[in-house]
């Protein structure tokens, strides 16, 4: 894993990262974002810890991550993304920021479920969640309204990796200031052996849809028999999407 520690985020003439700042095209990434027939309003916020700032209605918070060795993609499967078993290779990284998806899209159309979150980035209630100690570039993005709520979900949520992704790419080829390995090597066999059981939030008891937006694993956010998957593969954004409270977002989930 291969990390680039961002300390500020600006805007300027091209997408790059230099010594912690990371400087975004913001025409040339929403201009990819509106490539999407499905998205009918797109803009870029910025919004730096410390700040008079509150985020709403939040519905997830991505952090930048491109897969520069090894198979797959980060968050694979989700949004019609390569659905490649990941979790090898080397990764690479955009530390202390995310790219946060706001949008006012419901989860499903069954009612009752609403996105309520928001993320402040000063005072006492943000202080209990990760987010406000990132630089986040919020994607405020809406769909087209005469789109069903399974549709419009998909979109926005593609429209947020597609910022990602594009965020990634500044330092794919770069090398990165800090290098961690993460592997299973042989131990002492008198150690007890661990298994975590990850209970994950299904939104089809609540909307009766086998199709419901929601966390996904490698894509699939129906209900599906237990999945066994290697560390790595969650580090790499195997379990990811969109969640209904702001405690498991991807940014939380990958880290």
């Amino acid at each position: 894993m291969g990390t680039f520690p961002v300390s500020d985020v600006v805007f300027g003439r091209a997408t790059r990262y230099d010594a912690g700042r990371l400087t975004v095209d913001r025409d040339a990434v929403l201009a990819a974002v509106r490539q999407d027939p499905r998205i009918a309003s797109a803009e870029l916020e910025i919004a730096r810890p410390g700040e008079s700032v509150r985020i709403w209605p939040v519905r997830d918070v991505i952090e930048p991550r491109i897969k520069v060795e090894g198979p797959g993609v980060c968050y694979p499967g989700i949004c019609g993304r390569d659905i490649a078993t990941v979790g090898e290779g080397r990764t690479h990284r955009l530390a202390g920021m995310g790219v946060v998806e706001v949008s006012s899209v419901n989860w499903h159309d069954a009612g009752g479920d609403y996105v309520e979150t928001y993320l402040d980035m000063s005072g006492h209630y943000g202080q209990m969640y990760p987010y406000q100690k990132l630089v986040n570039l919020c994607l405020v993005v809406e769909p087209d309204a005469t789109l069903n709520e399974e549709v419009k979900n998909y979109a926005v949520h593609k429209a947020a990796l597609t910022v990602a992704d594009q965020l990634g790419e500044a330092v794919r080829s770069l090398a990165p200031p800090e290098r961690e390995v993460f592997e299973l090597t042989p131990v002492d066999p008198s150690l007890p052996r661990v298994v975590y059981i990850w209970c994950v939030h299904s939104p089809q008891a609540m909307s009766g849809s086998p199709t419901a937006f929601c966390t996904a694993t490698y894509g699939l956010t129906q209900l599906t028999p237990p999945w066994y998957l290697h560390p790595n593969e969650i580090l790499d954004g195997a379990l990811t999407g969109p969640y209904r409270t702001a405690f498991a977002m991807s940014w939380t989930v990958a880290n």
